[in-house]
Order: structure tokens, then C-alpha cells, then sequence
């Protein structure tokens, strides 16, 4: 598959995902909704398609990317000052809020549950990351962090390619970081924080064993908050495994991952050793959503796509792709089943789901030399 191609099916599955945001929640409002959300996805389309007439210096780059950021705070203090947390039907913060409460009271936490009864879903180190956030009492800086790291960087880089055009502008356009920020969602941080760690394996700075060691510990923490992400990880991992050059070092490196991956685990074990296989997060990810089999069918969807993930910006891809192609089939699952209306207006469907794969896809859409001034593409290059 062509560069080209590849660059077109990223961008349209990210504007798919801001269409469906904007369409759900603009219609909540007017009857306009469909055009709306027509017309901004037609400017993001002809952003990208016009992108190689577009002329992006770093004045205007670091213009645009500054306004960006000013609009990511602006939304941390519209929520914390107008956007109460108890008068959300989103139950993302609750969740972590009993969950964090019921760890530090020395309860079993995987018993706690949110104001809308739903059980902890995500994996222990996940809620280890929310601990500052909840004593600071306001989570939308968690939300707003992956959405700022990659502004800071797009203001940093000195890349000037004119796939930046797109990124900033899908930035500002986002109806799903608006909605991520102001409901104290933290899909995309997370999504950043994975790619982040994978992005240490794929580094050369693998000078020594420490390296290997401590990259190898952040991989497999980083994995431990939410389930869905071994998909990122199949596709990341399974062509250097068998790969002559690289499978010693990444089975090394895969093995401390697995130690990182069970460490925040331990705490559970040794506390609350029969109370964990009564509820887990594995017992929660695979029955509460879909029927059990499903998670089988994802795994190999992955295993499918990391055959054409051989380099670096293959990997960005087919990662995104595949945490993409899995939301779609629950959410196609619950639409078959339960109908449009409350599968997706009434939303039996979350569809925050679909932000996993964005910050996979804008990195490629970044790292993807095709149409870069500077000729940057490696993970060197990118500081990233």
C-alpha cells in the first residue's frame, strides 16, 4: 500500500471520528446538525488534500500551534470553572474517583463502582497516573495532557511539513477533545502515553542493558491501564520478535515489559488475593462489552496487520488502524443489536472508544516523510 494511501485512510478515519462527535452532540441542539458536521469535515478533507499549496513557515506554525495551545488551557478553565464534575453523565471521573477512594481506604478497589454502577475497567497503573489529579481534585489537566504534548512538540520540532497543516487545524476543529477535556475523559492521554513507550523500543538508544531494563519497565506500565492497547503492542512487536536482527533484544526487552506490566498488579495479589478473581479489569474488558470470543478476533486482526508493520511508520499505522477497526466492529455489534437510536444517539455506544487510534494516526500523518521539508522521519529526528 502507497504512502499516499495510507496518508488518506488516517485522514479519513479521523475525520470519521470527529463527524460522528460533532453530529451526536451539535444535534443536541439544532436541527442543523448534519451540515454542520458536513462542512467541517469538508474543511479538514480540502485542508489535507491542499495541503501542498498551502505555505507553512515557522512563523505561522508556531502561530497557529500557540493558539492551540491557548485553546487546550482555555478548555481546562471553562471546565473547572463552569463544568462541575457532579453535573456530568460521563462517569469517567467517577469511576477513577471510587476506585482511588476505595484503594486508599484499603478496600478492594476492582469492588468499587461509579455513580452510574459501572465497575473499574482499566488496569491498575492507570488510576496510579490519576492519584495527583485526584488529590488536586480537578481531572481535566489529565484530560488536556496528550492533547498539549503533541502541540508542544508540533511548536517545538523544527519539521515543517504540510501534514502539520492538517494536525493543527483537526486540533482546533476537534469536537472529541472538546468533549474529552470538558467531560474529564483522558482516552487520547493514555493513547500518547502508550505510544510514547513504544516509541522507546523503537529508539537506538539502546546503548546498554540498563536501557533495555528500564524501557522495557515503562513499556510494560504503560500497558497496565488499559487492555485494548495489546493491540498497539502485537502490531509494534511481533515482526521484530521474529526477526533475526531484532528478536533477541525484543524478548528482552518484551520480557522486563511483562515484569512492568505485573507489577502494579501485586499490591491486589498479595492484599486481596481471593477478592481479585471474583472482579479484575480482565474479567470487566472481556464480558461487560462484547461477547467473550470477540477479544480472540481483535487479537488476530492485529497479528493480521503486523505482518505490513515492518518499519517505524508502518507500525504508527496499522496500530491505528487496528484499535480502529475494533471499535468499529463493537460499535457495529451494538447498532445491529440494539438500533441506531440507542446504540448511538441514546449512547449505549461509547464512542470515546474511537479515540484510541487518533494519536496513532497523527503521528504518522507527522512522522511520514512523503511530504516533510526537512527529510525527518526516524524517531531520532522527531524527539519523540
Amino acid at each position: 500500500m502507497s504512502s499516499r494511501i495510507k496518508e488518506l485512510i488516517a485522514v479519513s478515519i479521523l475525520t470519521f471520528i470527529n463527524f460522528i462527535y460533532i453530529y451526536k452532540y451539535v444535534l443536541r441542539y439544532t436541527e442543523w446538525a448534519l451540515l454542520i458536521s458536513i462542512f467541517i469535515s469538508g474543511i479538514q478533507l480540502t485542508t489535507f488534500l491542499k495541503r501542498d499549496r498551502l505555505y507553512l513557515s515557522k512563523k505561522i506554525k508556531w502561530t497557529v500551534s500557540g493558539f492551540a495551545i491557548l485553546f487546550v488551557l482555555s478548555l481546562i478553565v471553562i471546565s473547572y470553572l463552569y463544568i462541575p464534575i457532579e453535573t456530568l453523565n460521563v462517569d469517567r471521573w467517577s469511576i477513577m474517583s471510587s476506585y482511588i477512594s476505595h484503594m486508599l481506604d484499603g478496600k478492594y478497589p476492582y469492588f468499587a463502582t461509579s455513580f452510574a454502577g459501572n465497575p473499574p475497567g482499566p488496569m491498575p497503573f492507570y488510576y496510579l497516573i490519576a492519584l495527583p489529579f485526584y488529590a488536586l481534585g480537578e481531572y481535566s489537566i489529565l484530560s488536556a495532557l496528550g492533547y498539549l504534548g503533541i502541540i508542544i512538540w508540533i511548536f517545538k520540532t523544527r519539521i515543517t511539513q504540510n501534514n502539520i497543516v492538517f494536525v493543527l487545524l483537526y486540533f482546533l476543529s476537534s469536537f472529541a477533545m472538546i468533549w474529552e477535556i470538558t467531560t474529564r475523559s483522558n482516552i487520547f492521554t493514555f493513547s500518547c502515553l502508550v505510544l510514547l513507550a513504544l516509541n522507546l523500543h523503537n529508539t537506538k538508544v539502546h546503548i546498554n542493558k540498563l536501557h533495555v531494563f528500564i524501557y522495557g519497565l515503562i513499556c510494560g506500565l504503560a500497558l497496565c491501564t488499559r487492555s485494548v492497547f495489546i493491540l498497539a503492542y502485537i502490531v509494534f512487536f511481533t515482526h521484530d520478535v521474529f526477526s533475526k536482527a531484532q528478536s533477541r533484544k525484543t524478548i528482552i526487552f518484551l520480557t522486563y515489559a511483562f515484569i512492568g506490566f505485573i507489577i502494579p498488579f501485586a499490591p491486589l495479589l498479595i492484599e486481596h488475593y481471593n477478592d481479585f478473581w471474583i472482579m479484575n479489569p480482565f474479567i470487566v474488558q472481556s464480558s461487560f462489552f462484547l461477547p467473550t470470543y470477540y477479544v480472540i478476533i481483535f487479537i488476530l486482526i492485529a497479528f493480521a496487520l503486523s505482518i505490513f508493520s515492518k518499519s517505524y511508520l508502518d507500525k504508527l499505522f496499522y496500530s491505528g488502524v487496528s484499535l480502529f477497526i475494533v471499535i468499529l466492529i463493537y460499535s457495529s455489534y451494538h447498532l445491529i443489536h440494539s438500533g441506531f437510536q440507542v446504540s448511538y444517539i441514546d449512547s449505549k455506544v461509547d464512542i470515546s472508544y474511537f479515540i484510541f487510534s487518533i494519536p496513532f494516526l497523527l503521528m504518522y500523518l507527522l512522522a511520514n516523510k512523503n511530504n516533510d521539508k526537512s527529510k525527518l522521519s526516524t524517531v531520532q529526528d522527531l524527539n519523540i
